[in-house]
């Protein structure tokens, strides 16, 4: 008798018998790999495209954390949140002699892991001097990884740990209102206001 064509996530099926003269062919699904052409580490609000291989494919789903993510059946797909993301691929097959084409199977990716930083958040505070004292401000982060570079009324200072306190520059000599304008981090996400 003859083999026939297979479907299943076992990966692997035999086409012939081996017998009457027919040859036995043995194949095994292969699995897909993902691609991407940038860092899978970025700052929130940006993406990464990944794609998958288009060859013989016939079918895409992709997951996140293991979970089905709801129309995203292309061979690319764009991630904007931190996960671990697979695609479900379905191939086709003809083989050339082969007495039932095509011949199909599906297969899953291995992980990517994308990875979202958050930008950089928080708030300044400043002492009150008396004439001749030293200024200093102090930033407190609720979001991000310091250290951080913050800009305050035109000028930046590094290096600034949030809840340590450092000096104003130049040091004021009245009362003067200031502003943060940027803040950004050492994974080089900013917030700029």
């Amino acid at each position: 008798g003859g083999g026939g064509g297979w479907r299943g996530g076992s990966g692997t099926g035999t086409g012939g018998s081996g017998a009457n003269g027919k040859t036995i062919l043995t194949f095994t699904c292969p699995t897909p790999v993902v691609t991407y052409s940038t860092s899978l580490t970025f700052c929130q609000g940006g993406s990464i495209v990944l794609q998958a291989p288009t060859s013989n494919v016939t079918s895409y789903q992709w997951k996140k954390n293991t979970t089905t993510i709801s129309g995203a059946t292309s061979s690319s797909y764009t991630a904007t949140e931190s996960g671990s993301y697979t695609v479900l691929v379905g191939y086709s097959f003809t083989f050339s002699g082969a007495s039932a084409n095509p011949y199909t199977c599906n297969a899953e990716s291995a992980a990517v892991t994308v990875s979202v930083n958050p930008l950089p958040q928080g708030s300044i505070s400043g002492n009150a001097i008396c004439p001749g004292g030293t200024g200093q401000f102090t930033f407190t982060a609720s979001a991000g990884t310091g250290p951080f570079s913050v800009t305050i009324n035109g000028t930046t200072y590094g290096q600034v740990n949030s809840g340590i306190p450092f000096n104003a520059s130049p040091n004021p000599t009245t009362t003067t209102n200031y502003t943060m304008t940027a803040i950004s981090d050492q994974n080089y996400c900013a917030r700029y206001s």
